[in-house]
């Protein structure tokens, strides 16, 4: 009788030991799978953290390439001088002044235009009205050349009223159906600032001239 009591102690004390044992495996498993789970996801975040980096930067440098330039160019001025897109390069910014003799708002803006651009100068600003008069073969119009020596007396390097070759009729003159019509571009060519469609005053294009100025670096 004693003995089978021992036994029953044994057995039950055995049970527990059984008991608690799995009870802490499985405590030991729980953690174990929940450090797991934080491990795993933790990686995964600092995976899509790492795509969306690589995704930034693609798109970044996709936004670089397509940059608004106007390109390269090979054109002549009114006094049948070639003057190529390094033009730009010797100035901060350039206004592209897209004209014709025949827009009376066009010619009425362009002595201010030419006055700005000798004013500003040492600001590192210059202006290149593009005439678009052709005659009938596609060359530049000799009296539009001519006029525009009446209007624009002085010859300055900072100020080139050029005909557009085919580039520029594509890259620029193409842009608006109306004139004039103003963008301005840094020294690489790149358009900076926004698009202005029509004609304003002197002082007009001197705040504007100025602000696109300050945004370029």
């Amino acid at each position: 009788m004693k003995s089978n009591k021992i036994f029953r102690k044994i057995v039950l004390l055995l049970l527990v030991v059984l008991v608690f044992s799995f009870t802490s495996c499985s405590k030991k498993d729980n953690e174990k799978e929940e450090v797991t789970k934080g491990s795993e996801e933790k990686k995964q975040e600092e995976k899509q953290k790492e795509e969306k980096k690589q995704e930034d930067k693609k798109q970044e440098e996709k936004n670089d390439s397509k940059k608004d330039n106007v390109g390269e160019f090979d054109s002549v001025n009114i006094y049948d001088e070639k003057v190529t897109n390094d033009f730009f390069a010797k100035n901060k910014l350039t206004m592209i002044n897209v004209f014709s003799t025949s827009c009376n708002p066009c010619m009425e803006e362009m002595p201010h235009l030419f006055e700005i651009s000798k004013e500003m100068k040492d600001k590192g600003f210059s202006v290149m009205p593009v005439l678009i008069d052709m005659d009938m073969e596609g060359n530049p119009d000799e009296d539009a050349k001519n006029t525009m020596k009446e209007l624009i007396k002085e010859k300055t390097d900072n100020f080139q009223v050029v005909f557009p070759d085919m580039n520029l009729l594509e890259n620029v003159v193409t842009r608006s159906d109306a004139i004039p019509y103003s963008i301005f571009v840094d020294k690489d060519g790149n358009v900076v600032g926004e698009a202005h469609l029509g004609s304003k005053s002197a002082d007009e294009w001197r705040e504007t001239i100025n602000k696109t100025l300050e945004s370029v670096k």
